[in-house]
């Protein structure tokens, strides 16, 4: 299946590539659960367009 990715997409794609490759050990607990929360943010939001998409081009059950 070849689906065109939305350049929003393809955002959430890059800052959560970005935010995974801060070096934590430098950042404070709470930096470091604020950074957790956006990458899990970021994470959601990129799945729940795969679904939606997968769900539109019926290759869900």
């Amino acid at each position: 299946m070849n689906v065109e990715i939305p350049k929003g997409v393809k955002k959430w794609a890059q800052d959560l590539k970005e935010l995974h490759l801060i070096n934590t050990e430098k950042l404070s607990t709470d930096e470091r659960k604020t950074l957790t929360e956006n990458e899990n943010n970021l994470a959601k939001k990129i799945a729940l367009y795969v679904i939606y998409e997968l769900d539109e081009a019926g290759t869900l059950d």
